[in-house]
């Protein structure tokens, strides 16, 4: 009887103290992972061709791009990002490097009027709205200078939320 009671209050204790909550609300076991929600975003030029791509003329490295926020009083706060090599799953794929930012999602989810800016080398910044549904754990929609940027279709961007805007 005393191994039963022992084996219920661990598999009690096991329940009670695996539970956290997530921002939506729901419990999930602190073992699992949590998908986060990502912004991913291709830049390519007007020929199509990758400007995140290092071995492109006229790509742009890491240090040449700012993705950044602005406060009430103007004062610039830098956003977390980083680039992400071209996507291959089974046999789809992505051919693009991607401008990745989980930061901006959280931001965007808090305070869904928030406007971000992503400055590319030498030119304007461009500004970027974005609204996060957190049931599905994606951007749904992007908006880069007041021009909503249509989700990449089919394929591997069916698992992820891809986006490319052609400067």
């Amino acid at each position: 009887m005393k191994k039963f009671i022992i084996a219920c209050l661990v598999i009690f204790t096991a329940s009670i103290a695996c539970k956290k909550e997530d921002i939506g609300g729901g419990g999930l076991c602190a073992c699992s992972p949590i998908a986060e929600t990502t912004l991913q975003l291709a830049v390519k030029n007007a020929a199509g061709q990758d400007l995140l791509d290092a071995k492109l003329s006229g790509s742009y490295t890491e240090k040449q791009i700012q993705l950044f926020q602005k406060d009430s009083n103007g004062n610039i706060k830098q956003i977390q990002f980083n680039i992400s090599p071209p996507i291959s799953f089974d046999s789809q794929k992505f051919d693009f490097y991607q401008i990745r930012s989980s930061q901006i999602a959280r931001l965007a989810l808090e305070n869904a009027t928030q406007v971000f800016y992503l400055k590319l080398g030498d030119r304007e910044p461009l500004e970027i709205s974005l609204s996060v549904n957190l049931d599905k754990r994606k951007v749904e929609k992007l908006v880069i200078d007041k021009k909503e940027i249509p989700a990449v279709s089919g394929g591997i961007s069916n698992y992820l939320s891809l986006f490319a805007v052609s400067l």
